[in-house]
Protein backbone atom coordinates (compact mmCIF):
# COMPACT_ATOMS: atom_id res chain seq x y z
CA UNK A 1 0.00 0.00 0.00
CA UNK A 2 0.74 3.37 -0.34
CA UNK A 3 0.40 6.98 1.61
CA UNK A 4 -0.59 9.98 0.32
CA UNK A 5 -1.03 13.84 0.93
CA UNK A 6 -2.00 16.25 -1.39
CA UNK A 7 0.40 15.92 -4.56
CA UNK A 8 2.71 13.76 -2.48
CA UNK A 9 3.12 9.84 -2.80
CA UNK A 10 5.08 7.66 -0.47
CA UNK A 11 7.21 4.76 -2.35
CA UNK A 12 5.25 1.15 -1.79
CA UNK A 13 4.88 -0.16 2.37
CA UNK A 14 4.62 -3.90 2.45
CA UNK A 15 1.66 -4.91 4.31
CA UNK A 16 2.51 -5.79 7.86
CA UNK A 17 5.37 -3.41 8.06
CA UNK A 18 7.30 -2.46 11.27
CA UNK A 19 5.62 0.97 12.75
CA UNK A 20 9.02 2.25 12.31
CA UNK A 21 8.78 1.81 8.37
CA UNK A 22 5.00 3.74 8.11
CA UNK A 23 6.11 6.22 10.84
CA UNK A 24 9.19 6.94 8.19
CA UNK A 25 6.63 7.07 5.26
CA UNK A 26 4.44 9.13 6.96
CA UNK A 27 6.96 11.94 8.24
CA UNK A 28 9.21 11.78 5.24
CA UNK A 29 5.49 12.85 3.09
CA UNK A 30 5.02 16.19 5.65
CA UNK A 31 8.25 16.91 4.92
CA UNK A 32 9.40 19.73 2.46
CA UNK A 33 13.00 17.66 1.68
CA UNK A 34 13.34 14.28 0.27
CA UNK A 35 16.44 12.33 1.17
CA UNK A 36 17.67 11.19 -2.10
CA UNK A 37 20.69 9.02 -0.36
CA UNK A 38 21.47 8.12 3.35
CA UNK A 39 22.87 5.52 5.77
CA UNK A 40 20.22 3.09 6.34
CA UNK A 41 22.10 2.51 10.01
CA UNK A 42 23.47 6.19 10.76
CA UNK A 43 25.39 6.63 13.65
CA UNK A 44 23.49 9.85 14.74
CA UNK A 45 20.56 11.37 13.24
CA UNK A 46 18.56 14.59 14.81
CA UNK A 47 15.82 16.21 12.49
CA UNK A 48 14.80 17.80 15.51
CA UNK A 49 10.87 16.86 14.07
CA UNK A 50 8.62 15.31 16.59
CA UNK A 51 10.47 16.15 19.60
CA UNK A 52 13.88 14.23 18.11
CA UNK A 53 16.54 15.21 20.06
CA UNK A 54 19.91 13.90 21.93
CA UNK A 55 21.62 17.58 22.14
CA UNK A 56 22.43 18.22 25.99
CA UNK A 57 22.81 21.02 27.79
CA UNK A 58 27.00 22.09 28.48
CA UNK A 59 27.23 24.88 30.87
CA UNK A 60 24.56 27.73 31.60
CA UNK A 61 21.74 27.28 28.56
CA UNK A 62 20.09 23.94 27.25
CA UNK A 63 19.86 24.07 23.24
CA UNK A 64 15.88 24.19 22.24
CA UNK A 65 13.66 22.90 19.66
CA UNK A 66 12.33 25.30 17.87
CA UNK A 67 9.10 25.63 15.14
CA UNK A 68 10.24 28.88 14.29
CA UNK A 69 12.79 28.46 11.33
CA UNK A 70 13.99 25.21 9.80
CA UNK A 71 15.58 23.77 7.06
CA UNK A 72 13.57 20.83 6.76
CA UNK A 73 10.06 19.89 8.40
CA UNK A 74 9.02 21.98 11.19
CA UNK A 75 11.62 22.06 13.52
CA UNK A 76 15.43 22.90 14.03
CA UNK A 77 17.64 22.96 16.91
CA UNK A 78 18.11 26.29 18.52
CA UNK A 79 21.02 27.85 20.43
CA UNK A 80 21.67 30.99 22.31
CA UNK A 81 25.10 30.58 22.36
CA UNK A 82 27.79 28.38 21.79
CA UNK A 83 28.84 26.36 24.86
CA UNK A 84 24.94 25.11 25.34
CA UNK A 85 24.85 21.59 23.57
CA UNK A 86 26.83 18.61 23.70
CA UNK A 87 26.65 15.20 21.15
CA UNK A 88 27.98 12.02 23.00
CA UNK A 89 28.95 8.91 20.97
CA UNK A 90 28.20 6.74 23.47
CA UNK A 91 24.09 7.87 23.58
CA UNK A 92 24.47 6.84 19.60
CA UNK A 93 21.81 4.64 18.67
CA UNK A 94 24.36 2.73 16.35
CA UNK A 95 26.77 1.60 19.29
CA UNK A 96 24.90 -0.53 21.54
CA UNK A 97 27.88 -3.42 22.43
CA UNK A 98 26.57 -5.76 24.77
CA UNK A 99 29.31 -4.71 27.24
CA UNK A 100 27.15 -0.98 27.75
CA UNK A 101 31.13 0.40 27.02
CA UNK A 102 30.52 2.85 23.87
CA UNK A 103 33.79 2.90 21.55
CA UNK A 104 34.60 6.27 19.64
CA UNK A 105 33.77 6.27 15.66
CA UNK A 106 35.68 5.81 13.27
CA UNK A 107 36.54 8.02 10.63
CA UNK A 108 37.38 4.66 8.58
CA UNK A 109 33.40 3.59 9.50
CA UNK A 110 31.46 6.71 10.24
CA UNK A 111 33.37 9.01 7.30
CA UNK A 112 30.33 11.44 6.93
CA UNK A 113 28.63 14.69 9.21
CA UNK A 114 26.29 16.49 7.49
CA UNK A 115 23.96 19.50 8.92
CA UNK A 116 21.84 22.18 8.11
CA UNK A 117 22.65 25.10 9.68
CA UNK A 118 21.86 29.01 9.76
CA UNK A 119 24.38 31.48 11.54
CA UNK A 120 23.89 35.51 11.83
CA UNK A 121 26.86 36.87 10.24
CA UNK A 122 27.40 38.52 13.67
CA UNK A 123 27.32 35.24 15.74
CA UNK A 124 30.39 33.74 16.72
CA UNK A 125 30.51 29.92 16.32
CA UNK A 126 32.68 27.35 17.24
CA UNK A 127 32.85 23.12 16.90
CA UNK A 128 34.79 20.97 18.50
CA UNK A 129 35.54 17.27 18.59
CA UNK A 130 36.62 15.16 21.16
CA UNK A 131 39.59 13.36 19.88
CA UNK A 132 40.35 11.35 22.78
CA UNK A 133 40.34 7.43 22.61
CA UNK A 134 39.04 6.85 26.22
CA UNK A 135 36.10 8.38 27.57
CA UNK A 136 37.17 9.46 30.29
CA UNK A 137 39.67 11.62 28.52
CA UNK A 138 39.23 15.12 26.17
CA UNK A 139 41.68 15.40 23.73
CA UNK A 140 39.93 18.45 21.96
CA UNK A 141 40.35 19.88 18.25
CA UNK A 142 38.46 22.74 16.23
CA UNK A 143 35.94 22.05 12.96
CA UNK A 144 36.11 25.90 12.51
CA UNK A 145 32.42 27.55 11.28
CA UNK A 146 31.80 30.81 11.66
CA UNK A 147 34.59 33.51 13.84
CA UNK A 148 34.91 36.93 11.62
CA UNK A 149 37.29 38.34 14.11
CA UNK A 150 39.22 35.72 14.63
CA UNK A 151 39.28 35.39 18.77
CA UNK A 152 38.06 31.63 19.32
CA UNK A 153 40.79 29.76 17.78
CA UNK A 154 42.21 27.65 20.63
CA UNK A 155 42.80 24.38 19.86
CA UNK A 156 44.70 22.98 16.99
CA UNK A 157 42.56 22.65 13.05
CA UNK A 158 40.70 18.93 12.36
CA UNK A 159 38.08 20.39 9.82
CA UNK A 160 36.78 23.36 8.43
CA UNK A 161 33.38 23.79 7.46
CA UNK A 162 33.30 27.36 5.06
CA UNK A 163 30.14 28.43 6.61
CA UNK A 164 28.23 30.90 5.35
CA UNK A 165 26.92 33.06 7.67
CA UNK A 166 24.43 35.27 6.24
CA UNK A 167 21.20 34.24 8.35
CA UNK A 168 19.88 32.13 5.69
CA UNK A 169 19.74 28.33 5.53
CA UNK A 170 22.22 26.07 4.56
CA UNK A 171 23.23 22.37 4.25
CA UNK A 172 26.79 20.87 4.00
CA UNK A 173 28.28 17.73 4.30
CA UNK A 174 32.32 17.04 5.63
CA UNK A 175 34.57 14.26 4.43
CA UNK A 176 35.55 13.34 8.31
CA UNK A 177 38.39 10.95 6.69
CA UNK A 178 40.01 13.82 4.04
CA UNK A 179 39.19 16.79 6.58
CA UNK A 180 41.35 15.12 9.91
CA UNK A 181 43.48 13.62 7.09
CA UNK A 182 44.77 17.03 5.76
CA UNK A 183 44.42 19.21 9.16
CA UNK A 184 45.89 16.52 11.77
CA UNK A 185 48.37 13.63 9.38
CA UNK A 186 46.88 11.01 7.16
CA UNK A 187 45.95 7.99 9.32
CA UNK A 188 45.02 4.73 7.71
CA UNK A 189 43.61 3.01 9.85
CA UNK A 190 40.97 6.06 10.60
CA UNK A 191 40.53 8.60 12.95
CA UNK A 192 38.77 8.63 16.45
CA UNK A 193 36.05 10.86 17.87
CA UNK A 194 33.66 10.29 20.31
CA UNK A 195 32.07 13.91 21.10
CA UNK A 196 30.76 16.72 19.28
CA UNK A 197 30.11 20.10 20.98
CA UNK A 198 29.58 23.94 20.10
CA UNK A 199 32.14 26.17 22.12
CA UNK A 200 33.60 29.20 22.02
CA UNK A 201 35.53 29.96 25.28
CA UNK A 202 35.59 34.11 24.71
CA UNK A 203 31.57 34.39 23.86
CA UNK A 204 30.32 31.44 26.37
CA UNK A 205 27.78 33.63 27.92
CA UNK A 206 27.16 36.21 25.13
CA UNK A 207 24.39 35.88 23.70
CA UNK A 208 25.55 34.26 19.76
CA UNK A 209 22.65 32.72 18.49
CA UNK A 210 22.14 30.15 15.62
CA UNK A 211 19.94 27.00 14.30
CA UNK A 212 21.08 23.95 12.98
CA UNK A 213 19.18 21.04 11.54
CA UNK A 214 19.49 17.78 9.93
CA UNK A 215 22.71 16.63 11.51
CA UNK A 216 24.08 13.73 11.25
CA UNK A 217 26.58 11.30 11.01
CA UNK A 218 27.20 8.38 8.94
CA UNK A 219 29.03 5.90 6.23
CA UNK A 220 27.40 7.71 3.44
CA UNK A 221 26.83 11.11 3.07
CA UNK A 222 22.86 12.04 3.72
CA UNK A 223 22.02 14.25 0.28
CA UNK A 224 19.09 16.68 0.77
CA UNK A 225 16.72 18.28 -1.61
CA UNK A 226 14.19 20.30 -0.83
CA UNK A 227 11.17 20.37 -2.58
CA UNK A 228 8.47 22.33 -0.89
CA UNK A 229 5.84 21.08 1.41
CA UNK A 230 2.95 18.91 -0.49
CA UNK A 231 -0.10 20.83 -2.18
CA UNK A 232 -3.09 21.18 -0.85
CA UNK A 233 -0.37 22.55 1.68
CA UNK A 234 -1.32 20.85 4.97
CA UNK A 235 -0.88 22.62 8.15
CA UNK A 236 2.32 21.94 9.76
CA UNK A 237 2.46 18.79 11.57
CA UNK A 238 4.05 19.51 15.05
CA UNK A 239 3.70 15.76 16.56
CA UNK A 240 3.30 12.28 15.28
CA UNK A 241 2.69 9.29 17.21
CA UNK A 242 2.45 5.99 15.11
CA UNK A 243 1.52 2.24 16.60
CA UNK A 244 0.85 -0.94 14.88
CA UNK A 245 -2.19 -2.71 16.50
CA UNK A 246 -2.00 -6.57 17.72
CA UNK A 247 -3.45 -7.87 13.80
CA UNK A 248 -0.13 -6.84 12.54
CA UNK A 249 -1.90 -4.98 9.76
CA UNK A 250 -3.82 -1.94 11.17
CA UNK A 251 -1.94 1.73 12.22
CA UNK A 252 -3.29 3.95 14.79
CA UNK A 253 -1.69 7.62 13.45
CA UNK A 254 -2.19 10.89 15.50
CA UNK A 255 -1.26 13.78 14.38
CA UNK A 256 -1.07 17.35 15.92
CA UNK A 257 -0.94 20.13 13.89
CA UNK A 258 -0.13 24.25 14.57
CA UNK A 259 -3.92 25.00 13.65
CA UNK A 260 -7.58 24.09 14.39
CA UNK A 261 -8.66 24.65 10.63
CA UNK A 262 -9.42 21.59 9.02
CA UNK A 263 -6.54 20.33 6.56
CA UNK A 264 -6.74 17.87 3.33
CA UNK A 265 -7.06 14.18 4.70
CA UNK A 266 -4.37 11.74 5.07
CA UNK A 267 -5.06 8.39 2.43
CA UNK A 268 -4.30 5.44 2.76
CA UNK A 269 -3.96 4.08 -0.64
CA UNK A 270 -3.85 0.22 -2.20
CA UNK A 271 -2.92 -0.40 -5.33
CA UNK A 272 -6.09 -2.60 -5.85
CA UNK A 273 -8.96 -0.72 -4.11
CA UNK A 274 -8.03 2.71 -4.10
CA UNK A 275 -8.33 4.63 -1.25
CA UNK A 276 -9.83 2.66 1.59
CA UNK A 277 -9.15 4.73 4.23
CA UNK A 278 -9.27 8.71 5.15
CA UNK A 279 -8.15 10.48 8.50
CA UNK A 280 -10.78 12.69 10.11
CA UNK A 281 -9.95 16.20 12.37
CA UNK A 282 -10.83 17.35 15.75
CA UNK A 283 -10.04 20.02 18.02
CA UNK A 284 -7.82 18.85 21.15
CA UNK A 285 -9.03 19.86 24.66
CA UNK A 286 -6.64 22.18 26.03
CA UNK A 287 -5.97 25.73 24.61
CA UNK A 288 -3.07 25.23 22.29
CA UNK A 289 -3.91 26.48 18.92
CA UNK A 290 -3.66 22.89 17.69
CA UNK A 291 -5.45 20.10 15.67
CA UNK A 292 -5.77 16.56 16.23
CA UNK A 293 -6.05 14.05 13.50
CA UNK A 294 -6.30 10.02 14.15
CA UNK A 295 -6.61 7.92 11.55
CA UNK A 296 -6.73 3.57 11.73
CA UNK A 297 -5.67 2.24 8.59
CA UNK A 298 -6.39 -1.44 7.70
Amino acid sequence: FQLSIGNRKSSSIPVGAPASTVSGKLAALLSNCVIESEDPAPADLDTFEYGNNVWMQRDSWAPEVTNSTSYCGVSSMYLRHTNANNFNQWNSPARTPSSGIQPPFNTSEFRYMCMAYKIPPTSVVNMLVDMATDRNQEEWRSMKMWDAASTIQRYPMAADWEVIADNQWHYKCLDLQEQFDRYLGRQASGHLYQQIIFYSRVYRYTDMPFWIDEFYIGRVPRVIRQVGFPTPVPHHILDVNLTRLADGYTYDITTVSDSCTPSPPLELVSAFTGVVAEGSVVKLQHPAPAAQMSVAFR
